[in-house]
């Protein structure tokens, strides 16, 4: 990020939050929504980058700081706390959270660790879909899940008109494609999920390696339980098998490995498409590398 453009961020926290006094501003990561900016050392704020800007934000802040409230001390992790709402419900801010993320940790972990945050991940969407029901969710405005196959299938029909891949991805994309019409929710298992909780958004005790918190709830929805499991496609290894065996026999509820795999299937090829088109190739290096590592791992 630019010294200019992280003046301009304090600039706007100093209009926001008047009576906070700003010793020192950092940036600290980008996300799709988000650049996220420390605030003397012990605040985040998460900043709609103007690129990403969405004309429902305020909405979608007014929920996602509703659905942090309501699970304040009911999970066994730490999660954000939003005590810096600015006055058009653009953003937040809450005090930093404890850990590092797990993302930086997952390869040093031995095998016996990730199960073990395997199975506190699994506790902790547990814990998130039965603390707040349906009812309430839809009270507070969380949006329905919005199925991506429709919008995603146009781009990754693109697929064949980014030259020089491995043919194995072309191989792969038409067998996902193919899929589309027969992969289906089922509403009736539909709940409050983080829909977003990839090792990037959570983080770890470096000492225990232990889960110590969640960040980053923008895409919380209401929708099927498969999409909360899908992010462990992208992890070599089987840690959505692991992650949907435990959540069945924690809860009795069936979860279809196949419609899990599928979404991020189809978001990897989007990901080439899009990334060919800013020429972005370690985006696509990244892809490829998985797409040919499930093509050669999956049945």
């Amino acid at each position: 990020m630019t010294e200019i453009k992280l003046e301009e961020y304090k600039q706007k926290l100093i209009s926001d939050f008047p009576d906070l006094q700003i010793s020192s501003v950092r940036f600290i990561g980008s996300g799709w929504h988000h650049d996220a900016v420390e605030v003397n050392g012990n605040i985040v704020f998460r900043i709609p980058r103007f690129d990403h800007v969405s004309d429902n934000t305020d909405e979608s802040v007014g929920y996602e700081t509703a659905i942090l409230k309501l699970l304040r001390g009911r999970l066994k992790v730490a999660i954000p706390d939003p005590l810096y709402v600015a006055k058009d419900m653009s953003y937040f801010g809450y005090p930093k959270l404890e850990g590092e993320l797990l993302a930086d940790k997952w390869d040093t972990l031995s095998k016996d660790e990730k199960d073990r945050i395997i199975e506190q991940w699994v506790d902790i969407i547990i814990d998130i879909h039965k603390t707040i029901d349906l009812k309430t969710a839809k009270e507070l405005h969380v949006p329905l899940f919005t199925d991506p196959a429709d919008p995603l299938n146009e781009m990754a029909c693109k697929i064949h008109e980014v030259k020089d891949l491995d043919p194995i991805v072309y191989e792969f994309a038409d067998k996902v494609l193919a899929l589309s019409d027969t992969i289906g929710t089922n509403p009736i298992q539909d709940t409050l999920i983080h829909n977003d909780l990839h090792l990037f958004n959570m983080l770890i005790d470096p000492v225990t390696h232990e889960l110590t918190g969640v960040i980053d709830w923008t895409d919380v929805c209401i929708g099927p339980l498969e999409r909360e499991f899908c992010c462990w496609e992208w992890e070599k290894g089987d840690t959505l098998v692991k992650s949907v065996q435990l959540y069945q026999e924690k809860t009795g509820k069936t979860i279809s490995l196949d419609q899990a795999r599928f979404w991020k299937h189809i978001e990897t090829i989007t990901d080439i498409v899009e990334a060919a088109e800013s020429n972005d190739q370690k985006k696509i290096d990244e892809s490829v590398d998985i797409i040919k590592y499930w093509m050669a791992n999956e049945s």
